[in-house]
């Protein structure tokens, strides 16, 4: 039995925010099977079947169909999260020196030559960034709430993505074993 996990971008539909629970309901209502929720995030881990794209889009349509809004999900198999889990886009000594948490930024899929090359020129001193495959490692060296990065510009330049801390990677994998 092979687990994934779908991360939620947007979890409002009008003035309703949909909870975990909403977005399991959906998850099992397309047929994956024993979708659960992990933390209150929108992060739901449930038992994959299909072929990649085909799990993506289930889960799309489902949203859309229920809710009539398209919302972004982005899926990862419980061995490519090991995999993103142990990459290491900065070194030690930054990451220890830094006052922030480690970011991933979920994406549809990996940017373009001069996408990577054109959000990494957002980096500086204080929030540094990376990019490895389908991932935009983002290291603030303060909170994300002080960092002067905008997101919006990010997300212009490498398309919509689901960000979530590596200490909240790091809970899913524990959950996933």
């Amino acid at each position: 039995m092979s687990l994934s996990v779908a991360f939620a971008r947007e979890m409002k539909v009008g003035m309703r925010t949909l909870t975990s629970a909403d977005l399991c309901k959906v998850i099992e209502k397309v047929g994956f099977a024993r979708a659960v929720p992990f933390r209150s995030s929108g992060n739901v881990i449930f038992v994959e079947n299909g072929k990649e794209d085909e799990r993506v889009k289930r889960v799309r349509d489902g949203l859309n169909a229920e809710y009539g809004k398209a919302m972004p999900v982005f899926l990862r198999t419980s061995k490519q999260l090991r995999k993103i889990a142990v990459v290491k886009p900065f070194s030690n000594e930054r990451v220890r020196a830094a006052r922030g948490k480690l970011h991933v930024l979920f994406l549809a899929g990996p940017p373009s030559k001069r996408a990577t090359s054109d959000v990494l020129a957002l980096a500086s001193e204080e929030d540094a960034l990376a990019v490895v495959g389908s991932e935009l490692f983002w290291l603030p060296n303060s909170s994300i709430a002080n960092s002067k990065l905008n997101l919006s510009v990010v997300e212009a330049i490498v398309g919509f993505g689901a960000l979530r801390t590596m200490g909240t990677l790091q809970g899913l994998l524990k959950k996933l074993k």
